[in-house]
């Protein structure tokens, strides 16, 4: 694994293997003479880099761990944890094999069923009703009037936020630094020294190649222990590879998808984004803040911990070269409610809502559910972020196929996407599987399967509790009507130290 030029103790000014609580107090001591804050001179800004990849190192347990431990090995470049690189030997017949001459082919489009095992069912259902007269054929204006009314009546329910409810394990970095190239059999990593299943991790990585057209590739790997573990990486020649290693023997590597990308930047000196959510048995797969691929975890589920990679594919390795990567961030992704099934029960007024309220108070995270299809006209989705001030966002899909994304500000509610004909289904009893991710200021939106949408979620990034929804938009719904939901669950995404 590659540190560094300079010893991360030096750097902190502290004695070599000093405990934590030592290099947090050299931390703060070198925050209070170097942050850019206090120190204009030229350097500052990197001389803190610096100082807080040491800390980001030192002031975790493992990480210090491995950093003495390499430190006292002498080992600069290379990773003596159990990353393996792909040998650089002729494979034997019928093995593993990987040619940058022969990259062709589509990514694997399997999907993985993922439901989670039931925890109990948390929240109320509110049932709504208010007398407006509604009806699908008028079309996308009627919306507009239902939204708004639905919104004003699920905010008048005030969110409190409790200790309990705080996302309760922190992220790794984010952190910048190089991949020197070493002319080993080893690929190069950093290690985050966190060990986790279900992460999002991302990092925006560049080369500075001194001649162009040498190959590069570089990524993540997860979920490693014991010599297996996930590796995603994408190239120069503008592919994605998603492989499983495990063990060391040369057929020990398997491809598990692939794909051509235009979302690749190629080409030398350029920088690509990378992002991998890993969540159980499924995965997915962001280039340069584009949706590329979903991915099928499902043959590692174990706990593991996460590195980003460079050389990865033969021939990608170019002694004395360096990648770079930037922003280099591991947030663990933790159930904070699932798997609830039950019933969004409608008022006998006409255009009544149900909703389902978790416990959970969350800014960014993960919600999925299955809605099953009633005999009326309908609406179910999810509403979040909801905190009690007026602000608040909304996802829903509708028996006329369509799917709409609003936001809620001090009583204005705002339409921001609306959409027909994307993959919903509508015949009573069918299905509709929904999730959405929120992170940061984009969300993303999946029906049945399928990628659908990005979704802006700019204007409000702060936490609040998650809804399920589900109601008639009909003039005459039928009485005491409800929409069943299965496994409604939701994941909050760590904040960062």
């Amino acid at each position: 694994m590659y540190y560094g030029e300079r010893n991360y103790y030096d750097v902190l000014e502290a004695r070599r293997n000093c405990s934590i609580d030592e290099v947090r107090a050299a931390f703060r001591r070198m925050s209070l003479r170097y942050h850019p804050d206090r120190d204009s001179s030229p350097g500052a800004t990197e001389r803190y880099r610096e100082i807080l990849q040491a800390y980001t190192v030192l002031s975790h347990p493992e990480s210090k761990a491995r950093y003495d431990r390499a430190t006292a090995e002498r080992v600069g470049v290379g990773y003596d944890g159990g990353y393996a690189r792909e040998p650089r030997q002729p494979p034997p017949s019928g093995g593993y094999r990987r040619s940058e001459e022969t990259e062709s082919g589509d990514g694997d489009g399997a999907r993985k069923p993922r439901w989670r095992g039931c925890l109990g069912q948390i929240g109320i259902v509110l049932a709504i009703y208010f007398g407006i007269s509604l009806a699908i054929a008028e079309g996308p204006a009627i919306w507009d009037t239902v939204w708004t009314r639905l919104f004003e009546d699920a905010s008048s329910t005030v969110a409190t936020r409790t200790s309990t409810e705080v996302p309760e394990s922190r992220g790794f970095g984010p952190v910048s630094g190089e991949l020197v190239h070493n002319d080993d059999d080893f690929f190069e990593a950093f290690d985050s020294g966190l060990n986790v299943v279900n992460t999002v991790i991302e990092a925006t990585f560049g080369d500075s190649y001194t001649s162009p057209g040498k190959p590069w590739n570089y990524g993540f790997v997860f979920r490693a222990a014991e010599r297996r573990f996930h590796v995603v990486t994408v190239t120069s020649r503008r592919y994605w590879y998603h492989d499983i290693r495990d063990g060391e023997a040369p057929n020990g590597t398997k491809e598990v998808q692939r794909g051509l990308s235009s979302n690749i930047r190629p080409g030398t000196n350029v920088e690509n984004h990378v992002r991998v959510i890993a969540l159980d048995e499924i995965g997915w797969l962001f280039i340069n803040g584009k949706f590329e691929a979903e991915l099928d975890l499902s043959g590692i589920t174990d706990t593991g911990s996460v590195g980003a990679i460079t050389g990865w594919l033969e021939g990608h390795e170019h002694p004395g070269e360096t990648t770079t990567y930037r922003d280099f961030s591991v947030r663990p992704v933790e159930l904070k409610q699932g798997s609830v099934d039950g019933a969004l029960r409608y008022g006998a007024g006409v255009g009544s809502y149900g909703f389902h309220s978790s416990s959970v108070w969350i800014a960014d995270g993960i919600m999925e559910s299955r809605f099953i299809v009633p005999e009326d006209d309908w609406i179910s989705g999810f509403y979040f972020r909801d905190g009690g001030e007026g602000r608040s966002y909304g996802v829903v899909i509708n028996g006329s196929a369509n799917w709409l994304h609003w936001k809620s500000d001090s009583g204005h509610t705002e339409k921001l996407a609306f959409e027909t004909g994307k993959s919903v289904a509508t015949n009573r009893g069918d299905s509709n599987h929904l999730l959405v991710i929120a992170l940061g200021e984009t969300g993303h939106l999946f029906i049945n399967n399928s990628y659908i949408a990005d979704l802006d979620l700019s204007d409000w990034t702060g936490p609040g509790r998650v809804h399920a929804v589900a109601g008639s938009a009909t003039a005459n719904p039928i009485e005491g009507q409800s929409t069943q939901f299965e496994r409604f669950a939701v994941w909050g995404i760590a904040e960062l130290p």
